[in-house]
């Protein structure tokens, strides 16, 4: 019964690992589709087992001989079955299977369909299996054909690895190495103990390995909703593409959503978000998936033109009347815009630049709105193509200029810190708002340069003040929402500052509240990384958003910057500001520094020591100063307190 329980084994794990499999989403790609089936062939495989042992054990004695062929035979080809899907998966797994040329086709259907020839033909040849009269088993001299092929396609697999080694990434070769020893320890077994078969069960430890690492795909879906993210759709888009020679992508923008969240509590927000989502737009396949890129920014993409008019169509009657969740109605207002690849646009970036343009340009349509492409660049089009090109001659012509705000202890009065505040003066449009060009800039993808620029002009000015003797603890710089979330961010920032000689800890980096909303596994890694090398992380603007505030602790930030609209209320008479004593406490008690923003009175400033805030940044001490200005205003500072 050695073998029963192996089986048994192999039975449960596949059951297991077909359970995660379905659970989680997944992005719809061939070597998916190719696991999904070896999936299916091992647990078809352990089940054939256990029958024919069944079979043996039970009724060898009064079953046709005819029969007890035809069942080692099925079980003999599903087993057969497994080194080559096993082979083809990894093989997929490159650069989603551009190396399907006829050779390696070859090589990889020619053993097995000579193995599977020689095992259907067992019954008149017994070359590989035979069966006395009285139903005993016997193996025959092919036998061994069955762990030269499993030896084939491993090394198959590692020169494949070896010579591809550039198409996979570090972690997907670690996964290939650790599996293949549980396929290959169980062949050598059975070499030395033909009673030992537990290839079905080696070959479902690989499974579950598998599906546990390279093929884990929740960096690439969405917490709250269940659909893809940022990541995930690029990722989908660029499989999508290849498959499909156009599709249309509807953009959603929901923008109720936030109050949503705020009346509902994030439990039930989670349950009506994706009730909404499935609603909208169903479940996921071949020709069409979802995606989720920001609070209340969705994207549905699918194949073809034919099915456009009946979506929105649906979509309108979902959006017209109220939602009943939980016994309260709520109702939706939402703005829709369609584009058609490659008609409109082919490049799949733009996609995501429109869903972040209907974002912030949503005011200009009337609810439940459906526009085109056209419609939503033409928004204000003159003045954002001015904007374009006002950006591209502040590159060409050093428009961009770095100011910096004096943050003042609370405690001391004395400068510790500033912040770094990008300025665009052109020589057409005068002085450009940061409201205005940073929006254009995300849209463009020239935000990622601006950035970069403002990081190295900071660390030169750090450098500057270290020089002429100057202290100041640190700077801060502002992230926006798209640098948060870019890749590779802790390792860029660590080459600018190493470059100009600048501490981590003296670069802090400030991000919005709102950033929460975009993708939060990517920012929750990207801030996570940041704190490990040693930057500090500060939540600018904390009072203007909606993000959560269990959510945002789930971040690694070491500051938090309340908004001027929350300094305000200091002042009037009417309000007990319980709720930032509230904030104050909280933050106080898990080590966060405190900053207030947008000081401007006396009053302000008393009342924001009173309550044990740590710094203080506003008028009241100085306006954004030019970089000789600054320089000024320390030396003054520093001579009047010698």
């Amino acid at each position: 019964m050695g073998n029963a329980y192996s089986d048994i084994a192999s039975l449960c794990i596949s059951v297991l690992t077909l359970y995660i499999f379905y659970s989680r989403g997944r992005i719809s790609a061939r070597q998916t589709r190719v696991f999904q089936i070896l999936l299916y062939a091992t647990l078809g495989a352990s089940l054939l087992s256990l029958f024919r042992l069944a079979v043996y054990y039970t009724a060898s004695e009064t079953v046709p001989t005819a029969v007890m062929y035809l069942v080692n035979i099925v079980y003999f080809s599903a087993l057969n079955c497994l080194p080559p899907l096993l082979t083809w998966f990894i093989i997929n797994t490159a650069a989603q299977g551009q190396h399907n040329t006829m050779l390696i086709r070859g090589m990889f259907s020619i053993p097995w369909t000579l193995l599977f020839c020689a095992i259907a033909s067992s019954p008149w040849t017994g070359f590989m299996f035979s069966l006395s009269g009285d139903g005993v088993y016997r193996t025959g001299p092919g036998y061994p054909l069955f762990y030269a092929m499993a030896l084939f396609y491993i090394a198959f697999v590692l020169y494949f690895l070896v010579v591809n080694k550039h198409l996979f990434d570090i972690q997907i070769r670690k996964s290939v190495l650790l599996f293949l020893p549980f396929s290959l320890v169980p062949a050598f077994l059975h070499i030395a103990d033909q009673t030992m078969r537990l290839q079905i069960l080696g070959m479902a430890f690989s499974e579950l390995i598998i599906i546990m690492t390279f093929l884990d795909t929740s960096p690439l879906l969405d917490g709250e909703s269940g659909l893809l993210n940022r990541e995930g759709f690029i990722s989908q888009s660029a499989l999508f593409t290849n498959r499909h020679s156009s599709f249309t992508a509807l953009l959603v923008y929901i923008d109720t959503i936030d109050f949503i969240r705020q009346g509902l509590g994030t439990e039930e927000f989670s349950k009506f978000q994706t009730e909404l989502c499935y609603a909208m737009f169903g479940f996921p396949g071949e020709n069409r998936f979802a995606a989720r890129i920001g609070t209340g920014s969705y994207i549905q993409v699918q194949s073809g033109r034919n099915n456009t008019a009946a979506l929105t169509e649906k979509l309108h009657a979902l959006f017209a009347s109220p939602w009943k969740t939980r016994g309260a109605e709520l109702r939706l207002s939402a703005r829709f815009c369609i584009i058609r690849y490659p008609e409109d646009t082919g490049d799949t970036n733009t996609i995501i630049g429109c869903m972040y343009r209907l974002s912030r340009r949503w005011q200009h349509f009337p609810a439940q709105t459906v526009l085109s492409f056209s419609d939503l660049m033409e928004i204000n089009h003159g003045r954002y193509l001015d904007i374009q090109q006002a950006l591209r001659r502040g590159f060409l012509n050093n428009g961009f200029e770095l100011y910096f705000q004096p943050i003042v202890s609370a405690n001391s009065g004395k400068t510790v810190s500033a912040e770094a505040l990008i300025r665009l003066r052109d020589s057409a449009l005068g002085w450009i708002s940061p409201a205005e060009f940073i929006p254009a800039a995300e849209e463009s993808g020239s935000i990622h340069r601006i950035g970069d620029w403002v990081i190295e002009t900071a660390c030169l000015f750090l450098a500057r003040l270290d020089s002429e003797q100057i202290p100041l603890q640190d700077l801060e710089i502002n992230l926006s929402s798209l640098q948060c979330i870019q890749s590779k961010l802790a390792p860029k920032l660590r080459t600018i500052t190493e470059q100009y000689g600048i501490a981590p800890a003296r670069l802090c980096l400030e991000i919005t509240e709102t950033a929460s909303g975009y993708s939060r596994s990517r920012l929750r890694k990207n801030m996570e990384e940041l704190a490990a090398a040693g930057y500090p992380v500060a939540i600018d603007d904390f009072g203007t958003g909606f993000a959560n505030l269990s959510n945002l602790l789930t971040i690694s930030f070491s500051r938090i910057k309340f908004d001027k609209s929350l300094i305000d209320t200091l002042t009037d008479a009417s309000t007990k500001n319980l709720g930032l004593e509230y904030l104050v406490h909280l933050f106080k008690s898990i080590g966060t520094t405190m900053i207030a923003e947008g000081v401007e009175t006396e009053e302000e400033v008393s009342r924001v020591r009173a309550m044990g805030i740590d710094l203080i940044q506003g008028y009241y001490y100085s306006r954004p100063l030019a970089p000789a200005d600054f320089i000024a205003y320390m030396r003054a500072e520093n001579a009047a307190c010698m």
